[in-house]
């Protein structure tokens, strides 16, 4: 049984989604000054006081809220003065006990909304899981009412879900796919380690909270880097959860993935979207490099006629590669006999040089009779839109209050010519003159394309904060602006069906659909992943995208690699049970033997380990937890109280923060507290929780080690 049945079966679980990220603004505490907890919750904050931050926690619309109070009242009385009014308010939070010029943003994973089948079984869910804080809401992405839990709970569902017996990990009959499975997380793992993705693991993790992309909070990621970690991303949680998943569900990770970044078995990169953001990359790298030549040269237009003709070439050979295709990009537009290879072309967008979205375009068959072409028919002609995924900057139908977009928008194209500049609209019946009609998209897409590339030359311009008026380079931005308004074409409320060619497998088309669809937009730099996270929910859906991007906003790129290696392990240990020739029936002394055999083995491994005392340990039990009864406890015996309390202050010494519970001779922790242990002493959990045994075994109390 897979994850989402289990989920579905154990607690009428119907789907997960993704709750909004709180905006909030960290202010660290000053050194040696105490907070003022009165002063901090009077002006709408929070005190944070943790192993790793120390200061205050406020939203940010009420923080903004308060430095416009405070520079009107500072105005009022000392006049505009932008210096005065930073060291006034720099003193006003030194007062607090805060660091005002070390202000940050600061945003903690979104919260989970679960939607239930039924009532009865959403109060039971509550009533079992009290201690996770549920909290009733209703998910404007969904508009469902829900029940509302912090990030990290759908790591402790899985936990039970694999303590199940019906986790298809316990599926002996599946062995050949858990081999497949270990060989592709080790190619996964040498990929990582190879082209050192560890740190833009970081990166995306970072940007996944949607913190900003810039180097002062500690991530700088470049578009193409964005696509090929996204996807890496996505195939690291696709085989770790391949167990789990069902085959479609595993497919479209991997599907997604290849839109992103595909290679084939040769490492040869094949059209995607990282492709595409490489040549994106080079055409403006080209336009800044000749710029900075010619000093008096602002737009384009204004470089020598080579240099700007170079450009305007790539730009044209590339547009025309993706129409037409080649030996590495499937042919989009249809020939003579109305045979294509792809009805999608995925493009690297934004509207302006510092904002990153994505673009794409793609095509419908319609027959004579005004149908939509089946994957088998010839159509009379394509109709043609535009899709586009942004949550940032020019984002559409924007909802200030629920604070969402909508992330996926679709528009209908319509064919155009230009002419002394301007664009002209073409009355073409496309039934009655379909060549004509195929000829003037054919143009109308170019000049798209070619408008949508320009476009990321320029910053952007706002005519409304402007009193001087636009300078050349502006009015270049607003002149491609209307011109990409005006191609793009009309808004389109209804689904499309479209078909695709496998990136990797040119053999096998899919059918895709796509929709309108909101999503929460962004409030701080993280266009590179957050563009991308609308792209893959147009592809996977709102759900998987949720599952995926929790796993990433939890996960920097050094927990990536562990739960590479974790997953391993585990495959490792179940395979190995499998393939091994069941034991012959034990007498009761055998038993004892065994018992206490693998107690030495899981005291072995914390003996070998830097933990002090572990020599007066004399043995270890799994029992099931008396206050929860799907959840495990671990049992270390001593050989009298006072050595169980030297063990225990060393565990406690090992890892800070974690109270271990002494009852007479035994230690009692909780299966997370043995995580965070074996962690600590480099010890692989489940190599040591498969070397213990359950706890009414058959064993002799009288025997001591």
């Amino acid at each position: 049984m897979n994850f989402k049945d289990w989920c579905l079966q154990e607690f009428g679980i119907l789907d997960f989604t993704e709750g909004k990220i709180q905006n909030n603004v960290f202010i660290p505490a000053q050194p040696s000054m105490c907070i003022n907890y009165i002063g901090i919750a009077q002006i709408g904050g929070s005190v944070i006081n943790s192993l790793f931050l120390q200061g205050m926690i406020i939203p940010f619309n009420i923080y903004r809220q308060l430095k416009q109070k405070m520079y009107e009242f500072f105005r009022q009385r000392y006049g505009e003065d932008p210096n005065g009014f930073r060291q006034w308010s720099n003193g006003f939070f030194t007062k607090l006990g805060l660091n005002a010029t070390q202000e940050k943003e600061y945003k903690e994973p979104s919260a989970i909304h679960i939607t239930f089948r039924g009532l009865e079984e959403q109060n039971s869910f509550l009533n079992k899981f009290q201690s996770y804080n549920p909290i009733f809401s209703f998910n404007v992405l969904s508009q469902k009412h829900s029940l509302q839990l912090p990030a990290h709970f759908i790591s402790h569902l899985k936990q039970l879900y694999y303590q199940s017996p019906h986790a298809e990990i316990n599926n002996p009959q599946l062995t050949s796919l858990m081999i497949n499975q270990m060989k592709n997380l080790q190619t996964l793992l040498g990929i990582i380690e190879k082209n050192n993705l560890r740190v833009r693991l970081d990166y995306a993790n970072f940007l996944s909270k949607d913190l900003s992309n810039t180097s002062n909070y500690g991530s700088d990621l470049y578009d193409e880097q964005a696509a090929s970690v996204y996807a890496i991303s996505l195939r690291v949680y696709a085989e770790i959860n391949r167990d789990n998943l069902s085959e479609y569900e595993y497919k479209n990770f991997n599907y997604a993935a290849s839109i992103l970044a595909a290679y084939d078995e040769m490492g040869n990169l094949k059209q995607s979207l990282k492709k595409d953001s490489k040549f994106l990359d080079h055409i403006v790298r080209l336009y800044h490099s000749s710029k900075a030549k010619h000093v008096n040269s602002s737009t384009l237009s204004d470089l020598p006629v080579q240099e700007q003709g170079h450009i305007l070439s790539l730009i044209k050979q590339n547009t025309a590669t993706m129409l037409f295709g080649d030996d590495s990009t499937p042919r989009f537009l249809p020939d003579s006999q109305m045979h294509s290879e792809t009805d999608e072309m995925v493009f690297q967008g934004g509207g302006v040089a510092t904002h990153s979205a994505i673009f794409r375009i793609i095509k419908v068959g319609i027959l004579q009779n005004g149908q939509k072409a089946g994957p088998y028919d010839k159509p009379l002609f394509y109709e043609y839109y535009k899709i586009e995924d942004n949550l940032g900057d020019g984002c559409h139908e924007i909802d200030l209050v629920n604070k969402t977009c909508m992330g996926t928008y679709i528009t209908k194209l319509s064919p155009f010519i230009m002419k002394a500049g301007q664009l002209v609209p073409l009355d073409i019946n496309p039934y009655l003159q379909p060549q004509a009609y195929q000829q003037a998209m054919i143009g109308t897409l170019s000049e798209l394309i070619s408008v949508e590339r320009q476009l990321i030359f320029y910053p952007e311009f706002d005519l409304n904060n402007n009193s001087t008026g636009p300078n050349n380079e502006e009015k270049e931005w607003l002149r491609l602006k209307e011109l990409q308004r005006v191609l793009s074409g009309q808004p389109y409320p209804f689904p499309l069906v479209y078909y695709t060619q496998d990136p990797l497998d040119p053999s096998k088309r899919y059918q895709r659909s796509v929709f309108n669809q909101r999503n929460f937009f962004q409030e701080g730099g993280s266009c590179p992943i957050f563009s991308l996270k609308s792209l893959i929910a147009s592809i996977i859906g709102l759900e998987l995208t949720t599952l995926h991007n929790n796993f990433m906003q939890l996960h920097n790129g050094e927990l990536h690699l562990f739960m590479i290696r974790e997953k391993m392990n585990k495959l490792q240990f179940q395979i190995t049970q499998f393939l091994r020739p069941p034991r012959p029936t034990q007498s009761p002394l055998q038993n004892q033997i065994a018992f206490f055999g693998r107690n030495l083995r899981g005291i072995d491994l914390l003996r070998n380990s830097s933990l002090q005392g572990a020599q007066w340990i004399n043995s270890i039990t799994i029992a099931i937890d008396p206050q929860d009864a799907a959840k495990r406890i671990f049992k270390f015996r001593c050989s009298d109280p006072k050595m169980c309390y030297i063990v225990a202050n060393s565990i406690a010494s090992t890892v800070p923060y974690l109270k271990v519970l002494v009852k007479g001779k035994e230690l009692i922790l909780d299966e997370e507290q043995v995580k965070s242990l074996c962690t600590k002493l480099n010890i692989v959990y489940d190599t040591f929780l498969n070397s213990l045994p359950f706890e009414g075994e058959n064993y002799s109390s009288t025997l001591s080690l």
